[in-house]
């Protein structure tokens, strides 16, 4: 067995190594902090997507903006829900102006939503579908339990005058 005396170049590797060992711990810690800022900011948005507009005590208007995507509905659904209970509302008016893309599931997804408002007794209008999104709809074969209305002004003067 040999020994052999530490030589100053091995502690300065090893201090080195230890440092970017650090480093590295707090580099991933500060990831974990932005991936969960970055997660908070599209649940936001996507809560800014569908704002919840009361029109009367009895109207509530759901712009919806972005694509119709299953993630779109799902992040508003719970509120949408909560607000009607907590509300007397008769009508709940969902206007696709702002809408781009159109998903299967975003349907699927929108009509699950349409049928548990249906079922707290208020009744859902869809306003504003482009022709390409009324095809997109009709072709999916989905059936939803809610009425459609060409545009907004339409609705609101049959609703409010």
């Amino acid at each position: 067995m040999f020994c052999i005396e530490q030589d100053q170049r091995i502690q300065e590797l090893i201090d080195a190594v230890d440092k970017h060992r650090l480093r590295l711990a707090e580099t991933n810690f500060e990831l974990l902090e932005k991936k969960e800022q970055l997660e908070l900011s599209l649940t936001l948005i996507s809560e800014l997507s569908a704002p919840y507009i009361s029109i009367t005590n009895r109207i509530v208007l759901v712009p919806l903006f972005g694509h119709l995507t299953k993630e779109l509905i799902d992040h508003n659904s719970l509120r949408i829900l909560q607000q009607i209970n907590n509300s007397e509302i008769e009508r709940i008016l969902f206007d696709f102006h702002g809408i781009g893309n159109v998903a299967t599931e975003g349907i699927l997804a929108l009509r699950n939503l349409l049928t548990e408002i249906s079922l707290m007794g208020v009744l859902p209008y869809i306003i504003g579908l482009h022709p390409d999104h009324a095809k997109l709809i009709h072709k999916s074969g989905i059936k939803t339990d809610s009425y459609f209305m060409k545009n907004l002004n339409d609705a609101i003067r049959n609703f409010i005058s």
